[in-house]
Parts: structure tokens; C-alpha cells; sequence
């Protein structure tokens, strides 16, 4: 199933798109398509179109300070930020994505004393390489300081619905809960958790959208934009998806 969850988003994505115009138009020698296909091009790689839509994502949950934090039970931090890497002599070794913000978050709220335990997802794609990601984060959080008293490992998870599934099961009712995650992801992260009986705060983090002063260089194409743009599409698709479960 994890699968067909990757492969569904793909198919649909802006890149997708366009090199299936791309080859309809070389096929067809059609020049609508060839202007469709062009069409398209520049919208999915506008850096104002992007920033719009990353806008959009995060829309519902503006940054707040985390000290305006009420006080917590558990504070559970979503994977989505550690890759492996591996070294010339063939070492395994781990890495911060741009995702990071989701753990400095969750150990601030701990430290800060906003939060009683950590909870860390061992988030695994069936073709990663390495250890979960919760257990490397485990270690840098007791390298950290942090009493592994205060710290939780879910079962294993292969995607979001799969880490709230868990979560509920460790926890009890009317537990103060944190959900700590990127704010495009937020929503339907809410839902996931949600559906699963659970009522956490919501504490978004890792935001993506452009505050700088717009200049010559948003109306020129931009790889950086087709991330962005591609992302939106895939997060909406899967927000669709947990809203008509």
C-alpha cells in the first residue's frame, strides 16, 4: 500500500505532466499542445506562483513563539528529517534535512520543561537504507542531555496514518498531546491523528514560504519553484485523500 501511496502523488505531479505533453507534443506535432506544454512550463516553475502556493499550505497555522506552549504531556515530533549517507569506506552515516526545525522544536519544549516526554516516530520507507529515523534521533537527543527516561519509540511507520496508529495505542486517554510537524503538513497531520481518536496541539514549525522583498529574479524560472510546486500538488492530493476516507 505504501507504494501505491508514492505512486499515486507522482503520476499526478507537474513534472509528470509535463513530459507526457512533452511527448503528446512530439508525437502529435500539435502546436496547441506544444503551447500547453510551454504553458505549463512556466507556470510550475514560477517563483511567485510557488511561493503563492506554499503560502496556501501554511495559511492555517501562522508562526507562534513555542514559550506560548501550554504545558504538555507528550510532545511527539513526526519523522521527515534524517537521510543516510554513506562515507568512502561504506559507513552509514546520518544527516539533517530542511525539516530539522521539527526536532529542535521538540527538544526545546523538553528542555524548556513544556513537555514531559518526547515521543519519536521510527519513521522507515520499505527502500531506505539505515536505522529508523526515530532511533538516530533518540541518540542525538540523549547526546543532547536528554534523560532517555523522558524519551518514547513508536513501532515502526511507513507513513503518517501509520505513526498516529501508533501513537494512539501507546497513550492514554486525556493525554496533553504536541504535534510537532512542518506547517504544510500540518493538516493533514491533524486529520491522520484525529481519525485516530487523538487531540493534539498543533505546533507547526519548518515554515517554507518566501517573506524577502520581490525581485527581477521571482519572474525568472526556477527549479526551486517545481519543488515547491510539486510539493503543493502532492500535499493537497493527499489532504484530498484523508478528507473522503
Amino acid at each position: 500500500m505504501i507504494y501505491l501511496h508514492k505512486l499515486l502523488p507522482a503520476l499526478a505531479s507537474p513534472i509528470m505532466a509535463l513530459m507526457l505533453l512533452t511527448l503528446l507534443s512530439l508525437l502529435t506535432r500539435s502546436r496547441a499542445v506544444k503551447l500547453l506544454t510551454f504553458f505549463l512550463f512556466l507556470m510550475t516553475t514560477n517563483p511567485i506562483l510557488a511561493n503563492r502556493a506554499i503560502a496556501y499550505l501554511e495559511r492555517d497555522f501562522p508562526p507562534k513563539p513555542l514559550a506560548t506552549i501550554e504545558p504538555l504531556d507528550h510532545v511527539v515530533v513526526l519523522s521527515g528529517m534524517i537521510r543516510a549517507v554513506v562515507t568512502e569506506d561504506g559507513t552509514l552515516i546520518y544527516e539533517f534535512g530542511e525539516a530539522v526545525d521539527r526536532f529542535a522544536a521538540g527538544l526545546n519544549l523538553l528542555a524548556s520543561g513544556q513537555a514531559d516526554t518526547l515521543i519519536l516516530t521510527r519513521g522507515q520507507l520499505p527502500w531506505s537504507t539505515g536505522r529508523p529515523e526515530g532511533e538516530v534521533l533518540r541518540d542525538i537527543a540523549l547526546a543532547h542531555g536528554i534523560d532517555p527516561e523522558n524519551i518514547l519509540l513508536t513501532t515502526p511507520a511507513q507513513n503518517t496514518a501509520e505513526e498516529a496508529q501508533a501513537i494512539a495505542e501507546m497513550l492514554h486517554n486525556g493525554a496533553r498531546i504536541g504535534l510537532v510537524t512542518s506547517a504544510f503538513h500540518m493538516p493533514r497531520a491533524l486529520q491522520v491523528f484525529r481519525s485516530q481518536g487523538l487531540d493534539p496541539r498543533p505546533i507547526a514549525v519548518d515554515y517554507r514560504q518566501d517573506y524577502d522583498a520581490m525581485t527581477f529574479m521571482d519572474v525568472i524560472p526556477s527549479a526551486a519553484a517545481l519543488d515547491d510546486i510539486s510539493l503543493f500538488t502532492r500535499e493537497m492530493i493527499g489532504r484530498a485523500y484523508y478528507a473522503i476516507r
